[in-house]
């Protein structure tokens, strides 16, 4: 599944696409001009469509920041639960052998 900074990315690239095109139209026959600036169209509605999805994940997600600050938590408790825990002794271990 794509981030939602790539999706803003995607469709940043779109928006430029669409402005080259209109631009490049401008140089064209009426009947080239037209096609051209609708498919301008269908890539801006494609950009809006990525940067809706783009909000919607950045709703549902949180931020890498509060991600983190979790995992880095657990990762401490699971470090103390590994301090505190009892040393059963290993009947393998060689240090046990008479």
């Amino acid at each position: 599944m794509a981030k939602a900074s790539d999706l803003l990315e995607q469709a940043a690239a779109r928006r430029d696409l669409a402005r080259r095109a209109r631009r490049l139209a401008e140089s064209l026959s009426p009947e080239d001009r037209e096609r051209l600036r609708a498919h301008a169209e269908e890539l801006e509605g494609e950009a809006t469509e990525l940067e809706g999805q783009a909000a919607y994940m950045a709703d549902k997600v949180p931020p890498a920041s509060i991600v983190s600050g979790a995992t880095h938590q657990v990762q401490q408790q699971q470090q103390q639960q590994q301090h505190t825990e009892p040393k059963v002794a290993d009947p393998a271990d060689p240090k046990r052998r008479p």
